[in-house]
């Protein structure tokens, strides 16, 4: 099963596996052990801080279909539902969980498919190692400080990060697939492992590098680098390329980019050292690390942790090339994890932190390949009359550092439990941040408590974090929000016009600014609000809905029904807006054409109020 070529000039030893068969019983059991430790994520009810985008405002995943998952793969260039890159695939993938039952108030459908594509994942790691050093047990054992160390606490729970999990997924099929035509110069392998790229790409663009690593594995351990094989990643690099150039496109035209800063040639450097490290410190000692690590302050060689980081970076460094002379392995490794995580090290900056555990998830592959080489040398190559207390050293070494990876990983699920927990969480555990990172957990906490029904609570959080950060535009608009909810909307005004001049193009702020006009007696002004916000984004069906309802008060009842049948055709369960289009047609005269739409309603919500008195007094 060996694809290696020759053994390097390391030592010459053999290592065949004596019993292969027992890699899809070690698999199992691998699969077994991964379930148990994270099955706690099922009932995990947190949302963080973009799943509103992913799911709770997002219009298309919440409306299963072909038409849905056809806008997502079409939304090359500007995706419409979720600021940021092109990722339809996992878009899709969340569609299918909200059709297969997943909600926001029920979010068990979710975890139970990302569960599944993080033991899927850990089960191809498995396969991949096995594939490459020909020892069942150790690339197993390898596998499963992948599956379970704490990093995946963020994936799993976090429905955002289905992107991660997904690329990974079709990540590992790539290098599986790519590793089967070395062997076999079957190009049927080839098309895979290019197709599983792809859809790697379509679930998130970090996958890019994945092209790379090809060449890195070609050097070692396949050992088989030379022009053929580099013809061969043309259409590899020629794919990532567009895709790089899509991701970029994209992201500045939805979620924005921070470029690099040409006054400051450190900073780059600053950022490769001190994150590297820390990421490597991280993997280590995964214990207490939180979901947000903003950039410390200041960002310079003046501050010690800066330095520090720094400096462990190039000792490392120079240790890493050094060890070259003896074997490639380690530098091949830390190579796939340089270029793997080096899209999320914030050279071009699209988020407001520097580092995110989530971002290790793949790269830290690249570290383990190497130690999956290591330790069938220790297992096989040992002599004799050492081999059984080599071989006793690595199990119950192993075991041990499973077992406090697994205890870890449960430990670090707790915050998630519900969206209030995690966020008082990453309070409590961001010592020394700056005032802007604190103000916008706070804001995120503003956020859980509202959705909770603690409106008092809410508004004060909302203050907090506009202290904090005053320029947070979302801040101001929610906080706008809870004053409207809470029979203020005088104050929300100022607190509306303030999020409006920070983000002209805030939709929801718009039409929420609507809402507000509407009750303080201004309708005409709400109504400009609302259309405003549709101009922005037309599928917002708050504002179409309350447009139409709006009109509908001024009795204008053509138009209202005209906004309304669009609320309706996009989303068929809107037993309100079925109602109020019932309400609109039977006071233009269409009173069968209003009866259906009421009894639509009914059969969505047989106690609606208003469809029920309605349908009963239009009824024969």
């Amino acid at each position: 099963m060996n694809i290696n070529g020759p053994p390097d000039t390391e030592d010459q030893l053999e290592r065949t596996d004596s019993a292969p068969m027992r890699l899809p019983a070690l698999l199992l059991l691998l699969a077994a052990a991964v379930l148990i430790t994270f099955h706690p994520v099922l009932n995990s009810r947190s949302l963080s801080f973009d799943d509103n985008e992913y799911l709770t405002e997002n219009h298309l995943v919440q409306t299963p279909g072909f038409v849905s998952a056809g806008r997502f793969m079409t939304e090359v260039l500007e995706p419409s539902t979720v600021r940021g890159y092109y990722q339809p695939l996992s878009m899709t993938s969340l569609m299918l969980d909200y059709a297969a039952g997943g909600r926001p108030t029920d979010l068990r459908a979710f975890h139970r498919t990302g569960l599944l594509l993080h033991v899927l994942n850990t089960t191809l790691l498995g396969v991949f190692l096995y594939l490459l050093f020909d020892h069942a047990f150790t690339a197993v054992l390898v596998a499963a400080l992948f599956g379970l160390h704490p990093v995946a606490t963020e994936c799993l729970p976090w429905l955002a990060q289905r992107k991660t999990l997904l690329a990974t997924f079709f990540g590992l099929a790539c290098l599986i697939a790519y590793l089967g035509f070395v062997r076999t110069r079957s190009w049927s392998f080839y098309a895979f492992s290019l197709f599983a790229y792809v859809l790697a790409l379509l679930s998130k663009p970090t996958a890019t590098p994945l092209a790379v690593a090809l060449i890195l594995l070609d050097r070692w351990p396949l050992q088989n680098l030379n022009r053929r094989t580099l013809l061969n990643k043309v259409p590899f690099l020629l794919i990532a390329a567009a895709f790089s150039a899509i991701t970029v496109i994209s992201q500045s035209r939805t979620g924005g980019t921070i470029p690099p800063d040409p006054s400051s040639w450190t900073r780059g450097p600053l950022i490769l050292g001190y994150t590297t490290t820390l990421y490597l410190r991280n993997l280590l000692w995964p214990v207490g690390f939180p979901a947000y690590y903003p950039f410390p302050e200041p960002f310079s060689l003046a501050n010690r942790a800066v330095l520090a980081h720094v400096v462990m970076g190039v000792v490392l460094a120079i240790a890493v090339v050094a060890s070259a002379r003896r074997s490639p392995r380690w530098l091949v490794g830390f190579l796939i994890f340089f270029v793997t995580i080096f899209p999320t090290l914030g050279l071009i900056g699209f988020t407001d932190v520097i580092a995110a555990n989530r971002f290790l998830y793949l790269p830290m592959i690249g570290l383990l390949i190497p130690i999956a080489d290591v330790l069938p040398r220790l297992w096989m190559g040992t002599p004799n009359r050492r081999r059984a207390l080599a071989r006793l050293c690595i199990i119950s070494i192993g075991c041990a550092v499973l077992l406090a990876e697994a205890v870890a990983s449960r430990a670090a699920l707790v915050p998630w439990r519900d969206t209030t927990s995690l966020f008082r969480y990453l309070l409590e555990n961001l010592p020394g941040a700056p005032d802007d990172a604190v103000g916008r957990i706070r804001y995120n906490l503003g956020n859980a408590l509202a959705d909770s029904g603690d409106r008092t609570a809410a508004i004060e959080e909302y203050r907090a974090a506009i202290e904090l950060a005053p320029n947070l535009a979302r801040a101001h608009n929610n906080l706008a929000v809870e004053l409207v909810n809470a029979d203020r909307p005088a104050e929300a005004v100022v607190h509306f016009d303030r999020a409006l001049q920070l983000d002209s193009r805030n939709a929801n702020a718009l039409s929420s600014y609507g809402a507000a006009l509407v009750k303080l007696g201004r309708p005409i002004e709400g109504l400009e609000r609302f259309r405003q916000a549709l101009q922005v984004k037309p599928d917002l069906l708050t504002a179409r809905f309350n447009l139409g309802c709006t009109l509908m008060d001024l009795r204008r009842f053509d138009e209202a029904a005209v906004e309304l049948q669009q609320v309706v055709d996009a989303d068929s369960n809107d037993a309100d807006a079925h109602a109020f289009l019932g309400h609109c047609l039977e006071q233009m005269g269409r009173v069968a054409d209003a009866l259906n739409h009421y009894r639509a309603a009914l059969a969505i919500n047989p106690v609606h109020p208003a469809a029920q008195a309605r349908a009963k007094a239009l009824s024969p």
